[in-house]
Parts: structure tokens; sequence; C-alpha cells
């Protein structure tokens, strides 16, 4: 009994190393805004912070990509194997799907599946080209923000009003993740926005998108859904972090200042769903 409480215990721990070595670098993209945007819903509901506490409780033909870009990856360090990962993969996926079924956001998880169906499973060309590849990332906050706030129980309609501003935002803005692959992009063909607009104008394109639906959220959305101190704070901090993300997109321009970047940008995504949680509160 004692030795198959240790198997289990050092498979799980396998397992869980993999899961992270395989997720830890868009874990602020594709985990945290769900917790923040269902939270925002639960406030809109009127839930108390003690019941919202309680309710808060790869793709293998790229492997060259993360073999540059990425080489902590667990196929580029040989500790899964091709066979294995598409083995964890189609399990996760039923998992993924019974357990959304249960939660009544079906709808939502297979949206987010067509879009890795149709830009990244199959060939299509779609998650190699610049435009449509940012498109797939704006679709999937779609499906992941919409999901979220069904299990916060608020109103999808108050939902949708938020969701379509930040799908608007993110579309131009997301290809800031592409600066710090453009090594491993340029080996397997892709032409991310950065490549097909060249480095300079790429930068000065997503600071463009930043300025203007950065304007247009905090002013026709944030602060026109309610202005006291608390959505002045957060606005306030909305603007500065995309200062400080336009400041190092031309400032620092390497490939590891660029993962930097991006990963105040996604620290920028995520304010912007808390601006959500902050007009929400009763």
């Amino acid at each position: 009994m004692k030795s198959i409480i240790q198997t289990g215990h050092s498979f799980f721990l396998v397992e869980a190393s993999l899961c992270w070595n395989l997720l830890k670098s868009n874990i602020d993209g594709a985990f945290l805004p769900f917790p923040i945007f269902t939270m925002a819903s639960l406030l809109h509901n009127g839930a108390q912070w003690d019941e919202i506490i309680v309710r808060q409780t790869a793709c293998p033909a790229h492997r060259l990509e993360d073999e540059i870009n990425k080489p902590d990856r667990p196929l580029v360090t040989n500790s899964m194997t091709l066979r294995s990962a598409k083995n964890r993969y189609h399990v996760s996926l039923a998992l993924w799907l019974a357990y959304s079924y249960a939660l009544g956001t079906l709808l939502w998880t297979f949206l987010w599946l067509a879009t890795i169906l149709c830009f990244w499973k199959y060939s299509t060309g779609l998650s190699d080209f610049g435009p449509t590849k940012d498109l797939s990332n704006a679709v999937g906050l779609i499906a992941q923000l919409m999901a979220a706030w069904h299990i916060g129980g608020s109103d999808p309609i108050i939902s949708w009003h938020w969701v379509k501003v930040l799908f608007i935002w993110m579309y131009p803005t997301i290809g800031i993740q592409d600066l710090r692959d453009v090594p491993g992009d340029r080996a397997v063909g892709r032409r991310t926005t950065v490549i097909l607009l060249g480095d300079i104008l790429a930068r000065i394109y997503h600071s463009l998108g930043l300025i203007v639906f950065g304007y247009i959220y905090i002013f026709q959305w944030v602060l026109a859904s309610r202005k006291d101190q608390y959505t002045l704070m957060t606005s306030a901090a909305i603007t500065a972090l995309s200062a400080g993300v336009i400041f190092r997109l031309f400032a620092w321009r390497s490939i590891e200042s660029d993962r930097k970047t991006y990963r105040y940008y996604m620290s920028l995504y995520l304010l912007n769903l808390v601006a959500v949680g902050v007009c929400m509160r009763k």
C-alpha cells in the first residue's frame, strides 16, 4: 500500500513538473485572467468577499521554434516524447470538455477549441501569419472571459460590454509577445507581425494600439462606467503601466528585454481586467 502511494505521489510530481514547464511562459495570459474576470462577475452579482475567496480557490510541429525560443520545454529537453505529449493532450481535452459541461460553459469551450483547431492544430498557415495569429489570441480572449463571467453568475450582456473592447485592445497589441520570438519564428517560416512590418514599424504599431485603445478603454469604458477614487487610481495605474511598456519597446530592444516587456504587457492586460472588477463592485 505504501509503495502504491509513493508511486502515485511520484507520478503526480512528474506530471506537475511537465505541465509547469509546458505552460509557465504563458501562465499570466492563459490562467490568471480567468479568476480575475470571474471575480468581476461575482462582484457585479453582489457576492461578498469571503464568497469570492472560496470560489476562486504545445504544438509539436514547431519543436524547432521551442529549441530556439523556449529551450526548457519538455519536448526539447526530451523529458516527454511526442507520443506521450499527444496522449496527455487528448486526456486533458476530454477532462476539459467534461468539466466545462458541468460548469455550463461548453459553448465558450467550443469557441476556444475552434481557435486551436483552425489556427494551430492543422496546417492551415493561419498561426504562421501575423494578423491571423493575433486574431486567434484575441478570439481566445473572448472564449476565456465569457466563460469566466458565466461562472460568476452575472448577466452575459454586461460581460460582452467589456469583452468587446478588451478584444479590440488586444488585437493590435498582442503581437508584443512575438518580439521575443523572432529568431525561432524565422527558423520555422512564420511571418508574425514584427517580421512582416519590421522591428521599428512593429513597435510603433503596437505603441499606437496601446495609446489609442488604452485611451478608449479608460475614458469610454472605465470612467464612463463609474468615476470615483478607485476607478481614477486604477485608470492612473493603467496609464502609467502603458507608458512604461511603450518606453521599454524603444529603450531596450533585445530578446531578453522584450521577454520582460511582454511580462509588463501581460500585467497591463491583467490590470485592465482588475478595472472591470473595480467598476462592478456594489
